[in-house]
């Protein structure tokens, strides 16, 4: 489940990367800027990246303006011909396809690993969550 989606209780359970300003989402109506129809909830987590009970996005590398820094932490598991398996907030299900051959090779590193310039870490950030 994307990270986003219920956090814990003002980001208590999750420490530290829910401090910062982006939306939260614990019921339909916390969706703002992110649409429930871009707004991923469940996926397929790559197995070497299952470390505990969510998927996590880490935002802390997000700049719209400047892909260069980007950095990952979980990685989508990749069962269907370079695509991924996403549920999102209203209802509807979709395969994504990813675009650049790095995502397809990374293997999971604990505390995340950079990306730079990968368009598919920033769609999944795009997905996951919006600024406040």
């Amino acid at each position: 489940m994307n990270s986003w989606i219920n956090p814990g209780r003002n980001g208590v359970v999750s420490g530290r990367f829910w401090d910062l300003n982006f939306e939260k989402y614990t019921q339909i109506t916390d969706f703002v800027r992110l649409s429930p129809s871009d707004g991923l909830v469940f996926l397929d987590e790559r197995p070497d990246s299952i470390n505990d009970g969510w998927f996590m996005v880490s935002m802390e590398s997000y700049n719209p303006g400047d892909l260069a820094g980007l950095q990952v932490r979980d990685l989508p598991a990749i069962y269907h011909n370079k695509a991924s398996s996403f549920t999102f907030a209203d209802g509807h299900a979709e395969f994504h396809r990813w675009l650049d051959g790095r995502t397809l090779a990374m293997k999971f590193v604990k505390n995340g690993q950079p990306a730079p310039n990968n368009q598919d870490v920033f769609w999944l950030m795009q997905h996951a969550t919006k600024p406040k």
